[in-house]
């Protein structure tokens, strides 16, 4: 029988991840290359001194963006199936409201 086969949900999850992570590699990549064809024609319409600005501005919004994406989504999440699991209808929409505009 099979001896180095897996079966079971080990192998699936195996799968699953490896999928995934193909999947967020190739975005990443498609990512890049739009970057790259983006700040081509900017760099005409700007020129040189704009596309400085534009690279200083980028460098700082860049780490900021990705923090607020990253965690805060996370934390609202939490902080609502928290409310929501214990009871608390009120508190859970008044996460959701005061969440939602810095959507």
């Amino acid at each position: 029988m099979g001896q180095g086969r897996q079966t079971g949900g080990q192998g699936r999850r195996r799968q699953s991840f490896l999928h995934g992570a193909l999947v967020l590699t190739a975005g990443m990549a498609v990512v890049k290359v739009l970057g790259a064809l983006f700040k081509v024609p900017l760099t005409y319409v700007i020129g040189e001194y704009g596309i400085g600005l534009f690279n200083v501005a980028y460098h700082f919004y860049g780490p900021v963006f990705s923090l607020a994406t990253a965690g805060f989504p996370i934390a609202v999440s939490r902080l609502v199936s928290e409310s929501s699991s214990l009871g608390r209808w009120n508190d859970a929409r008044q996460v959701k409201r005061v969440a939602m505009p810095l959507f």
